[in-house]
């Protein structure tokens, strides 16, 4: 499996991700609205990805993401026993177990 980097393909008049995506619209970058998600290595797939994806690793996800934290905050509640407590943006810790724990979807 592959981490990618990707936009979102218009399909009959919707926007949707592109049906070679694996566990996909994650981690938007809303400033060229890209996405992230997974492919199947291109041993194990009989189909053509384009090669405009760009591939990630771990690591590459990572540094996207922190950088991004900055502008477009990934959040959670501040009290999450209590659904209106104010949103705070996740550490950068926190933030790489989020990475870490999608990438072992």
């Amino acid at each position: 499996m592959k981490i990618v980097e990707y936009k979102r393909h218009l399909v009959s008049g919707v926007v949707q991700d592109p049906e070679f995506i694996i566990s996909g619209g994650v981690f938007i970058n809303p400033a060229n609205a890209t996405w992230v998600g997974k492919i199947l290595d291109e041993a194990d797939r009989p189909y053509y990805v384009p090669d405009s994806i760009v591939e990630l690793t771990r690591q590459e996800l990572i540094d996207r993401q922190l950088a991004l934290q900055a502008t477009y905050p990934i959040t959670r509640k501040s009290d999450p026993n209590d659904p209106n407590s104010p949103s705070v943006p996740l550490t950068d810790a926190e933030v790489v177990s989020v990475i870490d724990a999608w990438i072992q979807e």
